[in-house]
């Protein structure tokens, strides 16, 4: 899958979170068999990062097995993210998305 690397011709509807001055952020998982991002529907935000219990397929038609445990770490001005995501299939890659920089 030639996703990881290309712009998408759709919009895959990714559930941003909330940083800091107009700062939001994303994830989204490739596989051997398609991309993903968190499931808007069980994406909970708790105080330090964000834990999703399914993934859904980029543009947020279908659910999916897997899910992600993202937790932030600040430290003054900087921000580490730490991302774990489980899925049945091969991962790929695993892309941060950062927006209103």
């Amino acid at each position: 899958m030639g996703l990881i690397d290309a712009d998408l011709s759709f919009d895959p509807r990714d559930p941003f979170f909330p940083l800091c001055g107009g700062i939001r952020w994303a994830v989204q998982v490739f596989t051997t068999d398609g991309g993903y991002g968190l499931d808007a529907g069980s994406a909970q935000v708790h105080d330090g990062g964000v834990r999703a219990d399914r993934l859904a397929l980029l543009g947020q038609q279908r659910t999916v097995e897997g899910g992600a445990e993202v937790v932030l770490h600040r430290a003054g001005e900087r921000v580490e993210w730490s991302i774990s995501v489980h899925c049945p299939e091969p991962i790929k890659a695993v892309k941060l998305l950062l927006t209103g920089l």
